[in-house]
């Protein structure tokens, strides 16, 4: 008993043995390199502190440098005068030349110590890698507050052109105020010289020279930057002036362009709906809208490339409700299937939000040719049968959206025969057109432009016909005349209703029950691009809401609305 005892304590012994080894072996090396680590974290950050506090004195004794030997050249300077008025310095002036000499020298190599200590130092390469990134950011940083002040609004070309005049102007203010600060110093240094002798005027007028120099340089330079003023950022002037100054005896009086096509000429290079909001072609009779750059070009072209392969001689709704020929309208034309493409699609939800209506409301879009000596007579998209505007078919027609899809040479108008043109309506401004056909003497004209888009109300918020909103095509003179055309429902087309369907509301305080909302959902974007200014017939005037009674934006522009 007692030797398989021994055997057994001995066991014991070993195996507590070689565990322990095993603990020291795999836990031991781990716990000293966690502690190495934060040792040398606390060694790192130690460094870079005291890296920190170097550079900082450095740049502090640089400005000191600098001080000093600004003081050093003015010295030297008054020295050479010295010399060239031939007076002998004394000694006590030599032993001071020499001991600022020598100091010179001295400071110059410290300086050069530094900057090989500097160059040469451990983390020298890290500082100057985190400089040069500092630097790189912040210039990435100005460009970008550059661009964001390039693109903010949509004259974005306009108030760049206009900010960097405003850095050349503040450049050359810096650089006057330079030359100036330089002319008094030396002005100053040169008064306390010895005033019994007379002074040499060949280096003071060799400095005047220069400054004079610089100075007409810099009015030249400022005066060519305004002559090189663009048409754009004149425009942009004018929107600001907003025609309340007169005109000079040496300019002609120019105002902010008060005509519906003067003002749609400065929006012919930007973005359309919704990046921009429309403009009140009228306010009432008829409700209408004109949405510049509505389709891009290439969305025209895609939409005539579908029509073409199936265009027919147009019919119209007839009183069952079925297509019969028409001698009133003598164009041909064809129906798309609604979602026919992705194309397509994107342009009907555009349409749905463009009108504040549910896209579903929406019948098929019909793209229209019109040839030469081809029109449409003067009529209302508003059905006058019982069976076309029955609730099964989504009810009466309440709006019509119509976009070009061509530039029509001579010719080819819509016209609104009892709409009013405002008096600025033919104003002699740029972009307005000044040649319209015959057949829009009277009442309010649309010119066929490639991606523009007339949105009118053939209803009033009572489910009454806008009597303002009978309109036609002109005939075409010249070319061709492409449109597609949206009929809009109170309900869904086609939706198969069996009771009677109540207008929806024109306006979102109907809604909310008269409180004082946006009327778009774009209307903080627009605001924010400066449209509250440059849109105000539509943002800020009454007759910019789709009912005519309110602002498009109020909430947004802050204005009151009208009470109720």
């Amino acid at each position: 008993m007692s030797t398989s005892s021994s055997n057994n304590a001995s066991r014991l012994l070993r195996k507590s043995a070689l565990n322990a080894t095993r603990f020291s072996t795999t836990k031991t090396p781990w716990f000293f390199a966690a502690v190495c680590f934060l040792w040398a974290s606390f060694l790192t950050v130690t460094m870079l502190s005291s890296n920190e506090q170097s550079l900082e004195f450095n740049r502090e004794r640089m400005n000191r440098e600098i001080e000093a030997r600004v003081t050093r050249e003015l010295v030297k300077r008054e020295k050479k005068l010295k010399k060239k008025k031939l007076l002998v310095p004394s000694a006590d002036e030599e032993e001071e030349e020499e001991e600022e000499e020598e100091e010179e020298e001295e400071e110059n190599s410290g300086n050069k110590n530094n900057r090989e200590r500097i160059r040469k130092g451990p983390l020298a390469g890290a500082y100057r890698s985190r400089n040069r990134q500092a630097a790189a950011l912040a210039a990435e940083k100005s460009d970008k507050n550059n661009e964001k002040r390039q693109f903010k609004g949509p004259f974005g070309r306009v108030e760049r052109l206009i900010f960097e005049k405003g850095q050349a102007k503040k450049k050359l203010e810096l650089e006057h105020l330079e030359k100036e600060r330089t002319r008094r110093a030396l002005d100053a240094h040169l008064e306390d010289a010895d005033e019994d002798e007379e002074k040499t005027p060949g280096d003071t007028l060799d400095v005047e020279e220069k400054i004079q120099e610089a100075l007409g340089g810099a009015l030249e330079r400022e005066k060519s930057h305004d002559e090189e003023e663009d048409e754009d950022e004149k425009r942009r002037r004018l929107i600001e002036m907003d025609g309340s100054d007169s005109a000079t005896e040496s300019e002609p009086l120019t105002t902010f362009p008060q005509s519906i096509y003067g003002q749609a000429h400065l929006l012919k290079d930007l973005p359309g709906f919704p990046e921009m909001p429309p403009l009140v072609l009228s306010a009432v009779k008829p409700k209408a809208y004109l949405f510049r750059n509505f389709l891009s070009a290439e969305e025209c072209d895609h939409l005539m490339k579908l029509a073409k392969a199936e265009l027919a001689p147009s019919t119209v709704v007839g009183a069952g409700g079925t297509s019969v020929p028409s001698t009133i309208r003598t164009s041909a034309g064809m129906f798309l299937r609604k979602a026919a493409d992705k194309t397509l699609e994107n342009i009907e939800y555009r349409i749905a939000a463009a009108s504040g209506t549910p896209e579903p409301n929406g019948e098929g879009m019909q793209i229209l040719r019109y040839d030469v000596g081809q029109k449409y007579d003067p009529h209302f998209d508003y059905f006058h049968d019982a069976v076309n505007p029955s609730p099964k078919r989504g009810g009466q027609r309440m709006a019509t959206m119509l976009i070009y899809l061509e530039n029509t040479k001579e010719g080819g108008e819509t016209i609104f025969p009892r709409g009013t043109r405002a008096e600025t309506f033919d104003l002699t401004e740029e972009g307005n057109p000044h040649e319209w056909s015959e057949c829009t003497k009277h009442g309010l004209p649309v010119k066929s432009v490639k991606g523009d888009a007339l949105l009118f109300w053939s209803l009033t918020d009572d489910y009454k016909l806008d009597m303002g909103s009978l309109h036609g095509a002109c005939p075409v003179v010249k070319g061709q005349k492409w449109t597609a055309v949206k009929w809009i429902r109170v309900a869904k087309f086609d939706g198969m209703f069996t009771s009677p369907l109540p207008m929806p509301a024109l306006s979102r305080r109907t809604e909310q029950h008269g409180k004082c909302v946006d009327e778009w959902d774009e209307c903080a974007k627009w605001a924010k691009d400066g449209w509250c200014e440059k849109n105000k017939d539509f943002m800020v005037s009454n007759g910019g809401a789709r009912d005519s009674k309110g602002p498009a934006c109020p909430v947004s522009c802050n204005v009151p609305c009208p009470e109720q």
